[in-house]
């Protein structure tokens, strides 16, 4: 609320801006900086960085370089031009917030620009005739050892321009443009607020009398961008199914093709055939090792009886899975790796990912609800209403615990959707006990069920996230405060995980995230009673706050 002030000093516009945009420039060079020589201070320790002066077409991937520098010149030419692609994507940002008017829309705007120029660099081929969008782009701009590591044309109107050269020329084009638009739009601004043109008919539904949960959903969805935030998470969640991986290896294929020929219950002529089978692939092997003590080369036999031994990388895990259930009751062979990997069995990376959507969406949805209300005061008017503050908190709460369903489904099935199309959906209806590392799962549950009892779980440990979250955000006095706490507490931990700390998966509110962990890891009472310690504790505060 300070631009209204500062408006109205002499150098409380233009001036003003340029000024931000320098201490912008500094802490800019000075990240940059610190980031890429502590990067190269420990790629030296490691690996040592070798004769710096010489040629920088020395070092692998760049003797294509036509610039001639040494290896100390174009480390420095790196964070020289590293600096300046941030610089640009740090004024184009400058520019949409002095256009926009609040925190929500201007991360929309950006959001929608970065994911544009990220769309257009991927997607755009190098010899494309709109291939200027994919180099003359603020995402290609920072990635400097691809602009000089070789000599690259661009196609512009069918003739070729150096990349080097136009890529300099253009980061300084847009930050020139950039910087005095912004300061041109901040000089001259009249007013705090957007003239907003609207054409509404007056048809007598205005004067409709709504509950004050719809008037709560609505400050919510609409003031505070929540119905925003909600389609760019919905359009998330296909993007991130889309980029699930699933990665190749043979011993699975094989695996899948004799648990697939062989689906059902356990009976005699399964036993039969792996006894069978077994006795094949030995002589096999004996024949093979026969073949190498004899044979001299290359050997017809040899590749042929190589080929066929290449089944028994499936046919040992199917085998071995067959021993171990043959003996439970009603037990069935079925294709089991999809179900492995949403269980956990092999990690929790998947778990993961989708907790870091959740919490993301969660944060973002929830952090708003109260603590915007504290910013502008709003609770001694609340608590001067008829209702009062007891019935604020319980909208308030319903609409968080809306949000986490939200969260909950967007995770739940767009995963079980993706998982059945990359592994497929068999043997729902087989005991949990088919799977050979749930053999000793003390509950009788069908694959079905234990499916809905994780989805069941997570549900309800995501609703108690975003309770304490509103909790957080009824502690703090603004959105940003309430953002910065539940990003630290729910979020930052996830992305350590993902970062590579697997111990992570043990700290916070990861284990509840998971379930997997915590069913797969025998330690559910131990993570419960924290959990419901910490719910304790909210309640608690919500009856302090009703006294």
């Amino acid at each position: 609320g300070m631009s209204r002030f500062l408006f109205l000093l002499k150098r409380g516009r233009g001036s003003l801006l340029l000024s931000k945009c320098r201490v912008l420039a500094s802490v800019l060079f000075a990240s940059v900086s610190l980031i890429y020589i502590e990067n190269l201070l420990i790629s030296g320790y490691i690996y040592g960085l070798g004769d710096l002066s010489r040629p920088v077409q020395s070092v692998r991937g760049f003797i294509g370089c036509n610039l001639n520098i040494s290896v100390l010149e174009y480390l420095i030419l790196y964070i020289i031009f590293k600096f300046a692609a941030m610089l640009v994507i740090g004024l184009i940002l400058t520019c949409i917030a002095v256009n926009t008017k609040n925190f929500f829309s201007f991360f929309g705007v950006s959001a929608a620009v970065m994911i544009a120029e990220a769309v257009a660099y991927s997607e755009i081929q190098p010899l494309s005739i709109y291939s200027i969008f994919r180099y003359i782009n603020i995402i290609s701009f920072t990635k400097v050892n691809e602009i000089f590591s070789s000599y690259k044309n661009i196609n512009f109107r069918e003739y070729p321009i150096p990349l080097i050269e136009s890529a300099a020329l253009a980061i300084l084009i847009i930050a020139v443009l950039a910087l005095g638009l912004s300061a041109f739009l901040y000089a001259k601004r009249r007013n705090l607020e957007f003239r907003k043109i609207s054409l509404k008919i007056k048809s007598g539904a205005e004067q409709k009398i709504h509950s004050q949960l719809y008037y709560e959903l609505y400050k919510s969805l609409m003031l505070q961008k929540g119905f925003l935030i909600i389609v760019v998470f919905i359009a998330a969640a296909g993007f991130l199914s889309q980029s699930f991986v699933k990665k190749y290896d043979i011993a699975d294929v094989y695996y899948k093709y004799y648990t697939t020929e062989h689906e059902g219950n356990v009976t005699r002529d399964t036993l039969d055939f792996c006894d069978t089978e077994e006795q094949r692939f030995a002589e096999i092997s004996n024949r093979i090792t026969e073949l190498s003590e004899t044979a001299n080369g290359f050997s017809k036999e040899m590749n042929e009886l190589q080929n066929e031994y290449a089944l028994s990388l499936g046919f040992y895990p199917f085998e071995a899975r067959v021993n171990q259930i043959k003996d439970i009751s009603d037990a069935q062979i079925f294709y089991d790796t999809g179900y492995k990997r949403a269980f956990g069995i092999n990690g929790y990376d998947d778990d993961m990912k989708y907790a870091l959507f959740a919490m993301l969406l969660c944060s973002l949805l929830v952090s708003p609800l109260i603590a915007n209300d504290n910013k502008y005061k709003m609770q001694f008017v609340i608590n001067a209403t008829a209702s009062g503050r007891k019935s604020y908190i319980k909208r308030n709460i319903a609409i968080a615990m809306v949000y986490a369903l939200i969260a909950s489904c967007l995770w739940i099935i767009p995963y079980a959707r993706t998982i059945s199309i990359y592994y497929g959906y068999s043997g729902l209806s087989a005991p949990l006990q088919s799977i050979t590392d749930f053999m000793d799962f003390p509950v009788n549950l069908t694959v079905l069920g234990y499916i809905i009892l994780i989805s069941f779980l997570r549900t309800v440990f995501i609703i108690c996230i975003a309770l304490i979250m509103l909790w957080i955000s009824s502690r703090c006095r603004n959105t940003i405060s309430a953002l910065l706490i539940n990003f630290a507490v729910f979020v930052l931990p996830v992305l350590i995980y993902l970062l590579g700390a697997d111990f992570m998966v043990h700290i916070g509110f990861n284990p509840l995230l998971s379930v997997n962990f915590l069913l797969n890891e025998a330690s559910f009472l131990a993570w419960l009673i924290p959990l419901l310690a910490a719910l304790g504790l909210v309640c608690i505060s919500y009856r302090e706050q009703h006294k």
